[in-house]
């Protein structure tokens, strides 16, 4: 195993919103639809410092038979060792930071929202696992929007 570059300074949550949909039906549940959004801030002095903020959206209208129907939001500080000044480097960086970063702090949502859901009414479900390989801010300051994910129900 090999120590990555990639550390996390810290993370914490801005937003958490689980609630208890009354419309749950475990038999008429198919997906879980949610949305993330990714915001990716540089430090302008320290270049190796990012803040990255990601927000996973469940929208009652889409998730009318979930269980657990809200939003999170989780902000986290990372660092990433200098690079050099070379156009390729930047880009091999901004991948890392783009995919890397957002399944860290997805991660951390997934956790929150199955904490909080087991403490609800009705049945627990995890969050469908992600990626974000595709990810990549682009500039310095830059907002991913819309990433719509879609997850088969998962038995128990």
């Amino acid at each position: 195993m090999k120590e990555s570059p990639l550390k996390v300074e810290s993370y914490f949550f801005t937003h958490v919103d689980v609630r208890a949909n009354i419309n749950f039906d475990a038999d008429k549940l198919e997906n879980i639809d949610l949305e993330t959004n990714i915001d990716f801030l540089r430090n302008t002095e320290e270049r190796d410092l990012w803040q990255v903020t990601l927000t996973v959206e469940l929208d009652a209208e889409k998730n009318e038979f979930a269980p657990y129907v809200g939003g999170i939001e989780v902000v986290g500080m990372f660092r990433h060792p200098p690079i050099e000044d070379d156009d390729k480097d930047e880009t091999k960086l901004r991948r890392i930071i783009g995919a890397t970063t957002p399944a860290i702090l997805y991660s951390a949502a997934r956790e929150m929202y199955l904490m909080v859901a087991g403490r609800g009414p009705l049945p627990a479900a995890l969050l469908p696992t992600v990626h974000f390989r595709d990810t990549i801010p682009i500039s310095a300051n830059e907002s991913n929007e819309g990433s719509e994910v879609k997850a088969k129900k998962m038995s128990k």
